[in-house]
């Protein structure tokens, strides 16, 4: 994940999911759902050969593992996530980094914040 300042005064971020190579160049990037300062999250799951990054805003990609390559899967509101969770993308107020944490008991309300329904 990479933020990008949206506004120079308020916590306000671009959000990008970006691929990149073992030795750290950019190979492929999707801007996410900005964050505007109520917390913009992408979840982080697996299935045998992709990892599954749902957006907050209900759009899903998928990087495959072999390759590194990024496709979107589509929009979902409200769908149930694969079963194998990795983790949660989370922008922190303290740092302006993105952190990637295991959350516990996530619902599908905290998953699926902006759009859809």
């Amino acid at each position: 994940m990479k933020l990008e300042k949206n506004n120079s005064f308020l916590r306000e971020y671009k959000r990008y999911l970006v691929i990149s190579s073992k030795d750290n160049n950019e190979l492929e990037s999707v801007r996410l759902k900005d964050d505007n300062g109520t917390g913009a999250n992408s979840y982080l799951y697996e299935d045998v050969e992709n990892y599954i990054i749902i957006d907050c805003d209900g759009t899903w990609y998928s990087v495959n593992k072999k390759t590194g390559d990024l496709h979107l899967i589509g929009n979902f509101w409200l769908k149930n996530p694969p079963k194998n969770y990795l983790g949660t993308f989370i922008l922190t107020s303290s740092n302006k980094k993105v952190n990637f944490i295991k959350q516990e008991k996530i619902k599908l309300n905290d998953i699926y914040k902006y759009g859809g329904g």
